[in-house]
C-alpha cells in the first residue's frame, strides 16, 4: 500500500514541475511580443518627429545627416530649395547686396547688371531693375551739377542757352552781338548790340537794328527773376527804349529752359511775348514775340529754328491787321577746343515769311550773326 502512495506522489511532482516550466516559457513569449509591438510603435513615432527641432534626430532609426549619407547640401542650404539654371535665392541675393554697400553709384549699377546677367531668372529682378534706375538718375544729377558748378556755388553758373537771331535775347550775359540780314527784293538789316552784365541776373545793353517798324537805337535793361543752373531754366523781363523815326518802348517777358535727352543730346527751348508801344506821332500798340528750339547733337554744333510774330492795327476796321510773321532755321557753331566754355557762337540762317499783310519789302532772306562773350 505504501509503495502505491509513493509512486503517485512522484508522478504528481513530475507533472507540477512540467507545468511550471511551460508557464515560464509562455511568459517569455508574451514578453517578446510586447517588445516587438513597442519597437513598431517607436518606428511609427520616428516618422512623425520634426527632424529640424528634435536634437536627437541623427540617432532616429540609425539615420544620420553626415555628408555622404543621403542628399546633404550643407548647413547653409538646409532651408533652400533646389535652384534651376539662372535662378538665385534669398541668401545669394542678400550676400551680394551686402558686398555692394561700399561701392559708388556707378560701380553699384554695373555690379547689379552683372548680377542680372548671371541670374537672368532672379526672383528679385523687379527690385534690382528699380535700383539700377535710381542709381542712373543719381548719376545723371551728379553730371548736371558738375557741368554747371562754378566758384560761386552750385546753381549759380551761366545756363548758356542758344542765342536767337531775330528775337530778343532773354539771358543776361556780358557779350557783343553783330549780325546782318539781306532780304529779297529790297531789304538789308544790320544788327549791333553790346550787353554789360551788372549781376548774374541783371544786365544793361545798347544797340541798333532795323525791323518792320523802322531803324532804331535801342538801349534797355534786362532782369532774370528766375535763373537756375540746377533747373537749367530762366524767366526774364526786358524793357527797351526805341529811339528813331518814332519813339516808343518794347516790354517783353520770356522763358527758356535746357533739356538733356538721351545720349547727352541738348535741347534748348525759348518763348517770349511782348509789345511795341509807339508814342510818337500817335499811340500805336503792336504785338511782337515768338519762340525758338535748338538741338545740339554735339558740343560744337546746334541746329535751331525760330519763329517771330509782328502784328499791328489788330482792331483796324478797314481791313485785316498788318502782319509780318516769319520762320527762321539755321545752324550755330562753337569753339572746338573748348565747346563747354566757348567764347563765341557763330550762326547762319535762312528766313522766310509764312504769314504777311501789306508789306512787300522781302519775301525771304539770308542772315548771319556772331555772339562774342566776355565772361
Amino acid at each position: 500500500m505504501q509503495w502505491r502512495i509513493l509512486f503517485f506522489g512522484m508522478a504528481n511532482l513530475t507533472l507540477l514541475t512540467s507545468a511550471s516550466t511551460a508557464w515560464a516559457q509562455d511568459d517569455d513569449w508574451s514578453d517578446w511580443d510586447d517588445d516587438e509591438e513597442e519597437t513598431k510603435r517607436n518606428d511609427d513615432e520616428a516618422g512623425e518627429i520634426d527632424l529640424e527641432e528634435d536634437p536627437d534626430e541623427a540617432k532616429i532609426d540609425g539615420r544620420s545627416t553626415e555628408e555622404g549619407d543621403g542628399l546633404y547640401l550643407g548647413e547653409e542650404y538646409e532651408t533652400q530649395k533646389l535652384r534651376g539654371e539662372g535662378e538665385d535665392d534669398a541668401d545669394i541675393y542678400r550676400d551680394f547686396k551686402e558686398e555692394l554697400e561700399r561701392l559708388d553709384p556707378a560701380e553699384e549699377a554695373i555690379s547689379w547688371q552683372e548680377y542680372l546677367d548671371k541670374y537672368p531668372k532672379s526672383i528679385f529682378r523687379p527690385a534690382i531693375e528699380q535700383r539700377i534706375l535710381e542709381l542712373e538718375a543719381e548719376l545723371y544729377d551728379e553730371r548736371i551739377e558738375d557741368r554747371y558748378r562754378n566758384d560761386g556755388g552750385d546753381g549759380t553758373a551761366e545756363i548758356k542757352l542758344t542765342q536767337p537771331v531775330f528775337l530778343s535775347n532773354i539771358d543776361p550775359r556780358q557779350k557783343f552781338h553783330a549780325g546782318f540780314e539781306m532780304g529779297f527784293p529790297a531789304q538789308f538789316n544790320i544788327m549791333l548790340d553790346y550787353e554789360h552784365q551788372l549781376k548774374r541776373e541783371l544786365s544793361v545793353h545798347g544797340g541798333m537794328r532795323s525791323s518792320v517798324s523802322g531803324t532804331y537805337f535801342e538801349p534797355g535793361v534786362k532782369y532774370a527773376f528766375i535763373k537756375s543752373a540746377r533747373l537749367q531754366m530762366l524767366s526774364t523781363a526786358n524793357l527797351d527804349l526805341m529811339l528813331g523815326g518814332n519813339l516808343g518802348i518794347r516790354p517783353t517777358v520770356g522763358w527758356g529752359k535746357r533739356f538733356t535727352l538721351k545720349n547727352d543730346v541738348i535741347l534748348d527751348a525759348m518763348a517770349q511775348v511782348g509789345s511795341e508801344l509807339i508814342f510818337s506821332p500817335v499811340l500805336d500798340p503792336r504785338l511782337q514775340g515768338g519762340f525758338q528750339i535748338a538741338v545740339a547733337p554735339t558740343d560744337t554744333i546746334r541746329f535751331f529754328a525760330e519763329s517771330s510774330v509782328y502784328m499791328k492795327d489788330i482792331t483796324w476796321d478797314r481791313g485785316d491787321a498788318f502782319a509780318f510773321n516769319t520762320f527762321t532755321f539755321g545752324i550755330k557753331f562753337f569753339d572746338q577746343k573748348n565747346p563747354g566754355n566757348s567764347k563765341y557762337e557763330v550762326g547762319t540762317a535762312t528766313n522766310i515769311p509764312y504769314y504777311y499783310k501789306y508789306w512787300r519789302q522781302h519775301y525771304g532772306s539770308i542772315a548771319g550773326d556772331i555772339n562774342w562773350y566776355f565772361e
